[in-house]
């Protein structure tokens, strides 16, 4: 009987004719037998004893038959991987089973481990590290320092960047779209300073797109005309199931070392409700100013525009009509903070 917002879970149990929507945090029914001590997070479900089969839905509730012919009948279907919940006295965390930080009954020395590693960026609001595990696997780690009134009142509502980085990350590798595998979130508390984090797979052996080409132009991923291709493909592919980076930049392509190309840094992506080509052209238009920016030949540049709109089955004219002004804003911001001339 509540009202639930886009990222809510309806849980549908196959033994029952409806689908229950409940807000972040709910359990389905009190602690018991029956109830199968299953907890709701926003597109997750843990459960441990129910022998019903419950069917998790991302957005709205749904019948049992709807349910059924999209899932198919049988046991427990879910929309993504697995994931657990541990309580600690000042925080929450989620993890899936693979994750380095399942092992950590402490708070302290979950933290510890997540302060360890080296640090590969550091603001006044975020820090990141790559950390190498006991088994030689590399593992990225954000975390989200929630210092103004604004932030801290979101994260008492539920709401923290870690914990939505990763349940997007989810949602974006459901659908195809090439980011890292999401591993962990964080949410802790200490005083009146709500900090968050997020953990996903390293990328081993990976660099981004701008460190390759400055490297040798990209010759050790096949040469431009295919590292442009490849590109134009995530990028077309993240735009065709709705999303918008809002910062596709170079550095934001990873290519890991087995060749696969990601895209990262998910701070800022949003599916947005409306003029979704126009967002997605200024994304294209982030592109194309870094391209010009490195000196990318033009050919390279056209034929990345031309697989773009290929790929988004659109027309190249219309996707160059609606980068225009975004170019043109992000030169003119370019020139003045990096004086640099296209």
């Amino acid at each position: 009987g509540r009202s639930a917002p886009d990222g809510a879970v309806a849980l549908a149990y196959q033994r029952c004719g409806r689908a229950i929507l409940f807000r972040h945090g709910y359990r389905p029914h009190p602690p018991g037998p029956a109830a199968g001590h299953g907890y709701i997070q926003r597109g997750c479900l843990e459960r441990d004893n129910d022998q019903r089969s419950p069917v998790l839905v991302c957005g709205k509730s749904e019948s049992r038959e709807a349910v059924s012919e999209r899932y198919g009948k049988g046991g427990a279907q879910v929309v993504c991987k697995r994931v657990k919940v541990r309580r600690f006295p000042h925080g929450l965390l989620r993890f899936i089973g693979s994750s380095p930080v399942a092992e950590f009954e402490n708070l302290d020395m979950l933290k510890r481990w997540l302060a360890a590693g080296r640090k590969i960026k550091v603001s006044k609001n975020v820090e990141a590290r790559l950390i190498n595990d006991e088994k030689g696997h590399v593992w990225f780690v954000k975390r989200y320092r929630s210092r103004s009134l604004f932030r801290v009142l979101q994260a008492l509502l539920g709401w923290t960047r870690g914990e939505r980085v990763f349940e997007l990350s989810f949602r974006l590798r459901e659908k195809g779209v090439n980011v890292p595998q999401p591993s962990a979130c964080l949410m802790c508390r200490d005083g009146f300073q709500l900090d968050s984090w997020f953990v996903c797979e390293g990328l081993e052996g990976g660099k981004d797109l701008r460190n390759h080409f400055f490297e040798d132009k990209f010759e050790s991923l096949g040469g431009a005309q295919v590292v442009m291709g490849r590109t134009a493909e995530v990028a077309a592919n993240l735009h065709a199931k709705g999303f918008v980076h809002y910062d596709m930049k170079w550095a934001n392509f990873m290519v890991a070392g087995d060749g696969q190309f990601y895209l990262i840094d998910l701070d800022g992506m949003r599916r947005p409700k409306i003029a979704t080509f126009t967002k997605a052209c200024r994304d294209a238009a982030r592109f194309v100013v870094n391209a010009r920016e490195f000196g990318l030949p033009e050919d390279h540049v056209r034929y990345w525009l031309s697989q773009y709109s290929m790929y988004l089955d659109v027309d190249v004219d219309d996707v160059e009509k609606g980068m225009a002004p975004f170019y043109a804003k992000f030169v003119r911001r370019h020139r003045k903070k990096y004086n640099v001339s296209l």
